[in-house]
């Protein structure tokens, strides 16, 4: 059985979040990228595999589950 480590990186879209997830995802760990709702951004975490991308305030306490 294959363990996959999995990772989270909050501020994805950010210069430091977006050099994270590029090595993150050279080592083929799968990521979770949060970034803001409707960030104009998001199309540059497309490109990678392994990454599932998430939109959430974190402000909005009461939907973080």
């Amino acid at each position: 059985m294959r363990i996959v480590k999995k990772v989270i990186v909050t501020g994805a879209t950010g210069f430091i979040g977006l050099k994270l997830i590029e090595k993150l995802v050279c080592e083929n760990l799968k990521v979770f990228a949060v970034i803001r709702k409707n960030s104009f951004k998001k199309e540059l975490l497309t490109k990678y595999k392994n990454i599932e991308i998430i939109e959430l305030d974190m402000n909005d306490y009461i939907n973080i589950d």
